[in-house]
C-alpha cells in the first residue's frame, strides 16, 4: 500500500506540487496510534522504492529506442514547461552551478561535477514542493 501511494504521489505531486505534504498527512492519519512510530520509516522506504520508477521507465523505453534517458528527458521537458513546475529545473541548475563553478583543475572536474549534481538533487528534494519533479528528472543531473 505504501509503495502504491508513493507512486501515485509522484504523479499527483508533479502535476500539483502543493499536494505533496498531504500524502504524509494521509499516512499519519491512516496509521493506528500504537503504530505511529512506523509511519515515517515506512514513508521513507516506500518513497525510495517509488523513486526507482523513473529509472525503470528509462530502461523500458531504451528497449525500444536503444537510447537511455528517454523518460528522464521527457520528464525534464515537461517540468521545465509546465507552469506549476517550471522553476524546478532552473533552481537545480543554479544549485549545480554554484557548487561546480568553473569545475576547478582538470583532475578535479569529475569529482566536482558529481558533488554539484548530488547537491542539486538534494536541494531539489529539500525545497518545498519540488520533491516529486526532482525525482522524475534527477537522472538528468546525476
Amino acid at each position: 500500500g505504501f509503495v502504491a501511494l508513493m507512486s501515485v504521489r509522484l504523479i499527483v505531486s508533479t502535476l500539483v506540487p502543493p499536494t505533496s505534504p498531504g500524502f504524509g498527512i494521509i499516512i499519519q492519519a491512516a496509521t493506528p496510534d500504537e503504530e505511529k512510530w512506523t509511519a515515517m520509516p515506512c514513508f521513507l522506504l516506500a518513497s525510495a522504492v517509488a523513486g526507482a520508477w523513473p529509472w525503470i521507465f528509462d530502461k523500458l523505453i531504451s528497449l525500444v529506442t536503444h537510447q537511455d534517458f528517454g523518460f528522464t528527458m521527457g520528464a525534464k521537458h515537461f517540468a521545465d514547461n509546465y507552469p506549476l513546475t517550471c522553476w524546478t529545473g532552473p533552481a537545480m541548475k543554479e544549485a549545480f552551478r554554484r557548487v561546480y563553478s568553473d569545475g576547478g583543475a582538470e583532475h578535479q572536474q569529475e569529482r566536482n561535477g558529481k558533488l554539484a549534481a548530488s547537491f542539486a538533487v538534494v536541494v531539489g528534494h529539500v525545497v518545498p514542493f519540488m520533491g516529486a519533479q526532482t525525482t522524475i528528472m534527477q537522472r538528468y543531473f546525476l
